[in-house]
């Protein structure tokens, strides 16, 4: 139920080293920006998928871990891998579910020499333009947890040198398939909510919106922090 962006994708590949690279997704749930990565590389690339949640890397694996990688279980925060030993590190839509600061700790921990990390994210500013945002009840009082560009620039400097790009991208989807990504939680801000309070959410945001295609701009970050730099 959610949509996995190529752009963001595709820039991070372009970024890698042409050479054989190890590398680490985490929070990569059902894998399927873990996918994504190992096609745009080109099977030059082992990547160790990694979540918190067994049930999400359980239909992960049902689908096939992508390339020649692995799926395992853990925390953000403490990365089941030796010292030095990953050229790459990505996490996409999920580094608000982490402590900050000590997820960068780790990544400094595990990243070579000239690694690289890659954070896709949405900023507080960004979501509340999008048309969760914009239209259903609640959406951004209930998501606290995004963090500010400035935030993630101050928290990702130890690493390297950051870049910061942005993304834009033109949506549209009918109601009955937005109305089914809420009830099916496929943002984990929904799950902020009670069940009722949802529901009379769900019943306002459909009546705002137009009947047929809704049509909106989203916007997201890719934090891009480079060693060596």
């Amino acid at each position: 139920m959610r949509t996995t962006d190529q752009e963001p994708v595709r820039h991070i590949a372009s970024s890698l080293p042409s050479r054989r690279l190890t590398g680490l997704d985490v929070g990569a749930g059902t894998g399927s920006y873990t996918e994504q990565l190992q096609r745009h590389l080109a099977g030059r690339a082992s990547i160790l998928a990694l979540d918190s949640s067994e049930p999400m890397l359980r239909i992960l694996r049902q689908h096939g871990v992508p390339g020649d990688g692995t799926a395992v279980c853990c925390e953000a925060e403490r990365l089941p891998v030796k010292n030095r030993s990953a050229d790459f590190v990505t996490t996409f839509n999920a580094v608000h579910h982490f402590d900050l600061d000590r997820f960068v700790d780790e990544v400094a921990r595990v990243l070579t020499a000239d690694g690289h990390l890659f954070v896709y994210t949405r900023t507080p500013e960004q979501n509340a333009q999008s048309i969760w945002g914009q239209a259903f009840p609640g959406f951004s009082s209930h998501e606290t947890r995004l963090f500010d560009t400035a935030t993630l620039r101050r928290a990702l400097r130890p690493l390297g040198t950051v870049d910061i790009r942005s993304f834009d991208f033109a949506r549209s989807e009918t109601p009955a398939t937005l109305a089914e990504r809420v009830r099916s939680c496929a943002y984990s801000t929904f799950a902020l909510y009670g069940l009722d309070e949802l529901e009379v959410a769900l019943e306002e945001f459909l009546e705002s919106i137009p009947s047929r295609a809704v049509r909106w701009q989203d916007q997201n970050l890719l934090v891009h922090a480079r060693r060596g730099g």
